[in-house]
């Protein structure tokens, strides 16, 4: 028995899905679970995700929204699957996943960082500085591999370090780097500005 998923087939006996099987979206329970059991494994061959979509730099191509009013900008979860179909070096220091722009000097970003672009880097610049960082430990040099990311920002909680978590395919992850938000301020994700999908306006990402 084999199920088609993002990226992935089933074998075996695959545990049983929140959402619906045919739609091929898991939750991170289902993820989780089906690693625990070793039965998360790669596909040899050629699959089909539905609604998905693909951004090729060499096309620009992108996603944006301008939100009318603000949200809620102390809290927010983000969660997504991606695949790095380009892991090339170049002068590229990084290559954004998502991001909320301001100008050239104020922005949020998600993207893939760091001097070797294979870090996840979750930070705010704000006047051409970086208020507050976190860049995983882990590397992600795989463009076979899908990858569920979740970012977790919460900066009312009282503890510096738990304000910004990271969890991959269901595993928190640890940082190399680390400077906290500033607890209950309200940053850029989810304000009234240009939220963009693999895109950071007036960079190489």
């Amino acid at each position: 028995m084999s199920k088609r998923y993002p990226g992935n087939f089933i074998t075996g006996n695959p545990v049983a899905l929140s959402q619906t099987s045919n739609s091929g979206v898991w939750d991170l329970k289902d993820q989780y679970q089906a690693t625990s059991n070793g039965t998360w494994q790669e596909a040899d061959g050629i699959y089909e995700i539905a609604r998905s979509l693909r951004f090729r730099s060499s096309a620009s191509a992108s996603l944006s929204k301008t939100f009318s009013t603000a949200g809620n900008r102390k809290t927010w979860t983000w969660s997504a699957w991606v695949k790095r179909c380009n892991v090339s070096r170049g002068n590229t220091v990084y290559r954004s996943v998502f991001a909320v722009y301001l100008d050239g000097n104020d922005y949020s970003d998600i993207a893939f960082a760091g001097t070797d672009q294979d870090r996840l880097r979750i930070y705010q610049q704000t006047s051409g500085a970086d208020t507050w960082y976190a860049e995983s430990n882990m590397y992600f040099r795989d463009p076979s591999a899908w990858y569920h990311i979740v970012v977790a920002f919460d900066n009312t909680l009282d503890v510096p370090t738990d304000r910004i978590k990271l969890f991959v395919n269901g595993v928190q992850q640890s940082f190399a780097s680390y400077t906290a938000p500033a607890q209950n301020t309200d940053y850029y994700i989810n304000s009234a500005n240009t939220h963009y999908i693999s895109r950071l306006p007036d960079s190489t990402g």
